[in-house]
Protein backbone atom coordinates (compact mmCIF):
# COMPACT_ATOMS: atom_id res chain seq x y z
CA UNK A 1 0.00 0.00 0.00
CA UNK A 2 1.26 3.50 -0.81
CA UNK A 3 2.01 6.14 1.71
CA UNK A 4 -1.11 7.79 3.12
CA UNK A 5 0.37 10.46 5.39
CA UNK A 6 1.76 13.67 3.94
CA UNK A 7 2.84 16.60 6.06
CA UNK A 8 3.06 20.16 4.79
CA UNK A 9 6.84 19.85 4.99
CA UNK A 10 6.63 16.87 2.66
CA UNK A 11 4.75 18.95 0.12
CA UNK A 12 8.18 20.47 -0.52
CA UNK A 13 10.34 17.41 0.09
CA UNK A 14 13.48 18.04 2.08
CA UNK A 15 16.79 16.35 1.55
CA UNK A 16 19.33 16.81 4.34
CA UNK A 17 21.80 17.93 1.72
CA UNK A 18 19.67 21.07 1.31
CA UNK A 19 20.80 22.22 4.73
CA UNK A 20 24.03 23.37 3.18
CA UNK A 21 22.84 23.92 -0.37
CA UNK A 22 19.79 26.15 -0.15
CA UNK A 23 20.30 29.39 1.73
CA UNK A 24 16.58 30.15 1.62
CA UNK A 25 15.47 26.84 3.17
CA UNK A 26 15.14 28.16 6.71
CA UNK A 27 12.96 30.97 5.39
CA UNK A 28 10.79 28.50 3.49
CA UNK A 29 10.25 26.44 6.64
CA UNK A 30 9.46 29.50 8.77
CA UNK A 31 7.12 31.15 6.26
CA UNK A 32 5.69 28.21 4.34
CA UNK A 33 2.07 29.32 4.55
CA UNK A 34 2.82 32.76 3.07
CA UNK A 35 4.91 31.15 0.34
CA UNK A 36 2.15 28.68 -0.50
CA UNK A 37 -0.22 31.58 -1.00
CA UNK A 38 2.47 33.30 -3.05
CA UNK A 39 3.01 37.05 -2.73
CA UNK A 40 5.43 39.33 -4.50
CA UNK A 41 8.95 38.19 -5.27
CA UNK A 42 8.64 35.42 -2.66
CA UNK A 43 6.18 33.68 -4.98
CA UNK A 44 8.81 31.52 -6.65
CA UNK A 45 10.97 30.75 -3.61
CA UNK A 46 9.06 27.52 -3.04
CA UNK A 47 9.58 26.55 -6.65
CA UNK A 48 13.30 27.26 -6.33
CA UNK A 49 13.41 24.98 -3.29
CA UNK A 50 11.54 22.28 -5.20
CA UNK A 51 13.93 22.60 -8.11
CA UNK A 52 16.99 22.26 -5.94
CA UNK A 53 15.46 19.32 -4.06
CA UNK A 54 14.68 17.58 -7.33
CA UNK A 55 18.17 18.09 -8.72
CA UNK A 56 19.81 16.94 -5.49
CA UNK A 57 17.62 13.84 -5.27
CA UNK A 58 18.42 12.91 -8.87
CA UNK A 59 22.07 13.98 -8.81
CA UNK A 60 23.07 10.33 -9.31
CA UNK A 61 21.19 10.33 -12.61
CA UNK A 62 21.56 13.93 -13.71
CA UNK A 63 25.31 14.11 -13.24
CA UNK A 64 26.93 17.28 -14.50
CA UNK A 65 29.65 19.09 -12.61
CA UNK A 66 29.06 22.39 -14.37
CA UNK A 67 25.36 22.41 -13.48
CA UNK A 68 26.13 21.43 -9.89
CA UNK A 69 28.60 24.30 -9.64
CA UNK A 70 26.08 26.75 -11.11
CA UNK A 71 23.40 25.72 -8.60
CA UNK A 72 25.88 26.17 -5.78
CA UNK A 73 26.63 29.65 -7.14
CA UNK A 74 22.91 30.41 -7.31
CA UNK A 75 22.56 29.51 -3.63
CA UNK A 76 25.55 31.57 -2.51
CA UNK A 77 24.95 33.86 0.49
CA UNK A 78 25.01 37.64 0.53
CA UNK A 79 27.39 39.59 2.71
CA UNK A 80 24.37 40.68 4.78
CA UNK A 81 23.27 37.12 5.47
CA UNK A 82 24.00 35.94 8.97
CA UNK A 83 24.76 32.33 8.16
CA UNK A 84 27.31 30.06 9.74
CA UNK A 85 26.96 27.37 7.09
CA UNK A 86 30.33 26.68 5.44
CA UNK A 87 30.54 27.65 1.79
CA UNK A 88 30.39 24.88 -0.77
CA UNK A 89 33.25 24.60 -3.28
CA UNK A 90 31.70 26.85 -5.93
CA UNK A 91 30.00 29.31 -3.60
CA UNK A 92 31.15 32.78 -2.68
CA UNK A 93 29.78 35.72 -0.74
CA UNK A 94 28.13 38.37 -2.91
CA UNK A 95 27.67 42.03 -2.04
CA UNK A 96 24.17 42.24 -3.54
CA UNK A 97 21.47 39.93 -4.85
CA UNK A 98 21.71 41.74 -8.18
CA UNK A 99 25.35 40.71 -8.48
CA UNK A 100 24.63 37.15 -7.43
CA UNK A 101 21.73 36.49 -9.77
CA UNK A 102 23.39 38.30 -12.68
CA UNK A 103 26.45 36.08 -12.31
CA UNK A 104 24.39 32.91 -11.97
CA UNK A 105 22.08 33.84 -14.84
CA UNK A 106 24.98 34.09 -17.28
CA UNK A 107 26.22 30.67 -16.24
CA UNK A 108 22.80 28.99 -16.50
CA UNK A 109 22.19 30.59 -19.89
CA UNK A 110 25.52 29.22 -21.12
CA UNK A 111 24.72 25.73 -19.84
CA UNK A 112 21.21 25.83 -21.25
CA UNK A 113 22.62 26.39 -24.71
CA UNK A 114 25.47 23.92 -24.24
CA UNK A 115 23.43 20.93 -23.10
CA UNK A 116 20.21 19.33 -24.23
CA UNK A 117 17.77 17.09 -22.40
CA UNK A 118 17.19 17.28 -18.66
CA UNK A 119 20.51 19.04 -17.95
CA UNK A 120 19.78 21.80 -20.44
CA UNK A 121 16.17 22.16 -19.26
CA UNK A 122 17.27 22.35 -15.62
CA UNK A 123 19.81 25.04 -16.48
CA UNK A 124 17.18 27.04 -18.38
CA UNK A 125 14.75 26.66 -15.48
CA UNK A 126 17.28 28.21 -13.11
CA UNK A 127 18.07 30.84 -15.73
CA UNK A 128 14.39 31.81 -15.61
CA UNK A 129 14.51 31.96 -11.81
CA UNK A 130 17.46 34.34 -12.04
CA UNK A 131 15.61 36.51 -14.54
CA UNK A 132 12.64 36.73 -12.18
CA UNK A 133 14.83 37.65 -9.22
CA UNK A 134 16.43 40.36 -11.38
CA UNK A 135 13.03 41.87 -12.17
CA UNK A 136 12.69 40.50 -15.68
CA UNK A 137 9.27 38.91 -15.23
CA UNK A 138 8.54 38.90 -18.96
CA UNK A 139 11.78 37.07 -19.71
CA UNK A 140 11.16 34.57 -16.93
CA UNK A 141 7.61 33.90 -18.10
CA UNK A 142 8.70 33.39 -21.70
CA UNK A 143 11.40 30.92 -20.74
CA UNK A 144 9.23 29.00 -18.28
CA UNK A 145 6.45 28.72 -20.84
CA UNK A 146 8.93 27.30 -23.34
CA UNK A 147 10.10 24.65 -20.88
CA UNK A 148 6.55 23.81 -19.78
CA UNK A 149 5.45 23.19 -23.37
CA UNK A 150 8.09 20.52 -23.97
CA UNK A 151 6.43 17.11 -24.07
CA UNK A 152 9.51 15.41 -22.61
CA UNK A 153 10.34 17.98 -19.91
CA UNK A 154 8.87 15.80 -17.14
CA UNK A 155 9.73 16.95 -13.62
CA UNK A 156 11.46 20.11 -14.83
CA UNK A 157 8.46 20.99 -16.99
CA UNK A 158 6.21 20.62 -13.95
CA UNK A 159 8.47 22.97 -12.00
CA UNK A 160 8.26 25.48 -14.82
CA UNK A 161 4.45 25.38 -14.79
CA UNK A 162 4.43 25.61 -10.99
CA UNK A 163 6.61 28.72 -11.08
CA UNK A 164 4.47 30.25 -13.81
CA UNK A 165 1.38 29.71 -11.66
CA UNK A 166 3.05 31.57 -8.80
CA UNK A 167 4.07 34.49 -11.00
CA UNK A 168 0.61 34.72 -12.56
CA UNK A 169 -0.87 34.38 -9.09
CA UNK A 170 0.93 37.52 -7.97
CA UNK A 171 -0.66 39.23 -10.98
CA UNK A 172 -4.12 37.77 -10.14
CA UNK A 173 -4.34 36.20 -13.59
CA UNK A 174 -6.92 33.63 -12.53
CA UNK A 175 -7.46 31.87 -15.88
CA UNK A 176 -3.76 31.09 -16.29
CA UNK A 177 -3.28 30.13 -12.63
CA UNK A 178 -6.25 27.77 -12.76
CA UNK A 179 -5.19 26.19 -16.06
CA UNK A 180 -1.60 25.57 -14.97
CA UNK A 181 -2.40 24.18 -11.53
CA UNK A 182 -5.20 21.98 -12.85
CA UNK A 183 -2.78 20.56 -15.43
CA UNK A 184 -0.32 19.80 -12.64
CA UNK A 185 -3.04 18.21 -10.52
CA UNK A 186 -4.14 16.03 -13.44
CA UNK A 187 -0.57 15.03 -14.27
CA UNK A 188 1.33 14.90 -10.93
CA UNK A 189 5.10 14.49 -10.75
CA UNK A 190 7.73 14.00 -8.05
CA UNK A 191 8.28 17.75 -7.94
CA UNK A 192 4.61 18.78 -7.88
CA UNK A 193 2.31 16.11 -6.39
CA UNK A 194 -1.42 16.40 -7.04
CA UNK A 195 -2.24 17.49 -3.50
CA UNK A 196 0.33 20.30 -3.73
CA UNK A 197 -1.21 21.67 -6.92
CA UNK A 198 -4.73 21.46 -5.48
CA UNK A 199 -3.71 23.21 -2.26
CA UNK A 200 -1.97 26.02 -4.13
CA UNK A 201 -5.02 26.51 -6.34
CA UNK A 202 -7.47 26.46 -3.43
CA UNK A 203 -5.38 28.94 -1.46
CA UNK A 204 -5.08 31.14 -4.52
CA UNK A 205 -8.88 31.19 -4.93
CA UNK A 206 -9.21 32.14 -1.26
CA UNK A 207 -6.70 34.96 -1.61
CA UNK A 208 -8.35 36.17 -4.82
CA UNK A 209 -11.74 36.33 -3.10
CA UNK A 210 -13.35 33.48 -5.04
CA UNK A 211 -14.96 31.96 -1.96
CA UNK A 212 -17.16 29.42 -3.71
CA UNK A 213 -14.31 27.96 -5.79
CA UNK A 214 -12.01 27.85 -2.75
CA UNK A 215 -14.57 26.02 -0.60
CA UNK A 216 -15.32 23.53 -3.36
CA UNK A 217 -11.63 22.73 -3.85
CA UNK A 218 -10.81 22.49 -0.14
CA UNK A 219 -13.70 20.05 0.28
CA UNK A 220 -12.37 18.08 -2.68
CA UNK A 221 -9.00 17.78 -0.92
CA UNK A 222 -10.78 16.66 2.24
CA UNK A 223 -12.48 13.89 0.29
CA UNK A 224 -9.49 12.76 -1.75
CA UNK A 225 -6.93 12.84 1.07
CA UNK A 226 -8.82 11.94 4.29
CA UNK A 227 -5.75 10.50 6.05
CA UNK A 228 -3.22 13.16 5.05
CA UNK A 229 -1.98 15.52 7.73
CA UNK A 230 -2.69 18.42 5.36
CA UNK A 231 -6.28 18.06 6.62
CA UNK A 232 -5.49 20.38 9.52
CA UNK A 233 -4.63 23.18 7.11
CA UNK A 234 -7.70 22.47 5.01
CA UNK A 235 -9.91 22.72 8.09
CA UNK A 236 -8.30 26.02 9.03
CA UNK A 237 -8.94 27.44 5.57
CA UNK A 238 -12.56 26.28 5.58
CA UNK A 239 -13.07 27.85 8.98
CA UNK A 240 -11.66 31.12 7.64
CA UNK A 241 -14.18 30.84 4.81
CA UNK A 242 -17.05 30.36 7.24
CA UNK A 243 -17.45 26.63 6.79
CA UNK A 244 -17.74 24.39 9.84
CA UNK A 245 -17.50 20.62 9.98
CA UNK A 246 -21.24 20.45 9.34
CA UNK A 247 -21.25 22.91 6.45
CA UNK A 248 -21.41 26.68 5.90
CA UNK A 249 -22.01 28.72 9.02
Amino acid sequence: MGKTHLTRRELIKQDEFLEGMVGSWDYIQAHLREILIGVGSVAVVAAIGLGTWWYVRHRGVVTNEELTNAIQLFNSPLITDQTKTPLLPNQRVFATSQEKYSTAEKEFARLGHKFGGVIGDTALYYDAMCKFQLGDSAGAISQLESIGKKSNAGDVGALAKFSLAQIYGAQYNTPKVATLLQQLADHPTDTVPRVTALMFLAEYYQRAGNKEAAIQLFKKIQTEYPSYQVQADVSTHLSELGVSAGGPS
